[in-house]
């Protein structure tokens, strides 16, 4: 018989045991890291709307906010993967690359990048003077796209150790647990409890197993912050 796949496993015992056991504890551990930037992706925001002021009759206002909003993207997106230790993992280093990634993480939907990538070439690459109701669009779509990620940081630097039990009990009947080690950017799931468990290591080596192991995990610290429930996860972990 073949080996069922880390991917299989864990779906396998997550979609059989999420909805019997409940979560009993979250742990911090470190803080994240984040780059030694001068300027943030919300200090262009601000670039971008104060050339919003009179943007009408002014062509020059018009590019210059188009630049501050890629480089709010850029500079979000770069924060992110440095803060999950992925910079080095994310090759070749460019733009669609970089959305591919969040895409396989699940952090956007597709549609959502499609529609943020179109925006954005259209922009870009035509040489053309944008209007100004595509402007505001492309604000409104990148000021989005830096807020979520931003919750998402906020959510992963709260729930960097996530463990479940039977009941609401003690870390030592622990049944499932799962961590994230941003400074080696190792996902380990240990699925069963202590003495009888197995552990599950998911690096971005192997991206495809990585992205949902990454995934499940957003999905699992959503979940013990109780934004979704368990059949929501389920679901999504088996599609």
């Amino acid at each position: 018989m073949e080996e069922k796949s880390k991917v299989q496993k864990l779906q396998n015992f997550i979609t059989a045991n999420l909805e019997r056991i409940q979560i009993c504890g979250r742990n911090g551990s470190d803080r994240l890291n984040f780059p030694d930037f001068e300027l943030f992706p919300f200090d262009y925001l601000e670039y971008a709307e104060a050339e919003m002021v009179g943007i009408e009759e002014n062509d020059n206002k018009k590019i210059n906010c188009i630049s501050h909003l890629k480089r709010a993207i850029e500079c979000e997106l770069d924060s992110f993967l440095y803060a999950m230790g992925l910079s080095t993992f994310v090759k070749p280093v460019n733009f669609p690359t970089k959305m591919e990634w969040m895409g396989g993480m699940g952090i956007f939907t597709p549609r959502s990048l499609r529609r943020l990538n179109s925006i954005r070439n259209e922009m870009e690459h035509d040489y053309s003077i944008p209007k100004i109701q595509d402007i505001e669009l492309y604000f409104d779509l990148t000021s989005t796209f830096v807020h979520t990620l931003e919750g998402f940081l906020v959510l992963i630097d709260n729930n960097q150790i996530l463990f479940w039990a039977e009941g609401r009990k003690n870390f030592d009947e622990t049944v499932f647990s799962v961590s994230y080690d941003y400074k080696k950017a190792i996902l380990n799931y240990e699925l069963g409890p202590e003495k009888q468990s197995e552990i599950l290591s998911f690096e971005p080596s192997n991206k495809d197993e990585f992205l949902f192991a990454f995934r499940t995990y957003l999905l699992l610290c959503r979940n013990a912050s109780d934004l979704v429930d368990n059949a929501f996860v389920i679901k999504k972990i088996q599609n």
